[in-house]
Formats: structure tokens, C-alpha cells, sequence
């Protein structure tokens, strides 16, 4: 078996989540926003690319990198802790942040170039984490050789506000779909 084929298999058999209606996951909530996650698509499990599952696990690989230096300086920290936001009586959102510290919350993203400011598709996930923890959130987007720029996330209530909408929006739509992607 070919390295990168060891690699996909391996993030896709990580990367299952149960479809349930009403119940979304925060790392989801910018493409429900920008509508590249499609009800039809909702229930169908697809696996990530070559190209995806390498991104995937690089970021992986530098999680575990971090925790184990935290861990060995007893840095106080939580790892993937999780919560779960009720938005409405239909709606519940599901926040895990990489890293939860007494006083912030750090996520990390291994971008294949290096951004001079908060990648858009990150700022949802962002804010969710900011609404579920109550603390202040960074960004740390992590290359080769620990290449890094960390970003304090700025909350905004209208940008959530607008989110929240959206999701609304897309739970609606959602309600009106089968399992199997067919309008009822």
C-alpha cells in the first residue's frame, strides 16, 4: 500500500460523523453558509481526497505535537474539548475547539500557504467556539517547520446573528429531505 493511500484511508475511517437532522457541527457551518453543503447531500458520506486527507493529517500531526510539548511543560490545557450549543428547540451545534486553555481557546489549521490575516472559511467555526467556550479565540495556522501566525478572533454579533440564519435556513430546506436526498 502506497503511503498516501495509507494516509486517506486512515482520515476517512476518522472522519465519520453521524447525519442526524438538527444536530450540526460548527466545523460545517461555513459552507451551510456560503451553500456548498447541499441538502441532498446532507446523509451521503463522501470520502475526503488525496489532496484533503493529506491536509487533514498533516493538521493532525501537529495537534498531536502540540499537546505532547504541552503536556510536557504542564501547560494546563483541555484537548478537543466539546460542547453542544442549543440554538433553538430544533437546532443543537456542535463545538470542539483544538485546544482549551484557562483563559482562551487556540484552534489550528495547517494551511498550505501562509495567510496574512483569518482565512474566511474559518471565521464561522471561529465564532461558534467563541459562543459555546465564552472565551477569547486565536487562530494558529501552522506550515512546515512550525512556520506559524497566530490571529485573535474579533466576535461579532451580526456576523452570528447572520450564521445562525443561515442555519436556520438550511434546517428548514433540511426537514423537507429524506435520509436518502429525496425532497418529501
Amino acid at each position: 500500500m502506497k503511503l498516501k493511500e495509507l494516509i486517506k484511508t486512515y482520515v476517512n475511517s476518522k472522519e465519520k460523523r453521524e447525519r442526524k437532522i438538527g444536530r450540526y457541527h460548527a466545523s460545517e457551518l461555513y459552507n451551510i453558509v456560503a451553500g456548498n453543503l447541499k441538502t441532498k447531500d446532507f446523509f451521503k458520506r463522501k470520502d475526503v481526497d488525496i489532496v484533503g486527507t493529506c491536509n487533514i493529517d498533516e493538521g493532525i500531526i501537529r495537534e498531536d505535537a502540540l499537546k505532547t510539548r504541552f503536556d510536557a511543560q504542564k501547560i494546563p490545557h483541555e484537548y478537543q474539548p466539546k460542547k453542544v450549543l442549543k440554538i433553538d428547540e430544533e437546532i443543537e451545534l456542535a463545538v470542539v475547539a483544538d485546544f482549551k486553555f484557562l483563559d482562551k481557546i487556540l484552534e489550528v489549521k495547517s494551511p498550505t500557504t501562509m495567510p496574512n490575516e483569518i482565512k474566511p472559511w474559518n471565521k464561522h467555526q471561529l465564532e461558534a467556539q467563541y459562543r459555546a467556550f465564552g472565551l477569547p479565540v486565536y487562530i494558529g495556522y501552522i506550515k512546515e517547520r512550525w512556520e506559524n501566525r497566530c490571529f485573535k478572533y474579533e466576535p461579532n454579533d451580526i456576523f452570528w446573528e447572520k450564521t445562525i440564519e443561515s442555519l436556520k435556513q438550511f434546517h428548514q430546506k433540511l426537514k423537507l429531505t429524506t435520509p436518502t436526498g429525496k425532497k418529501v
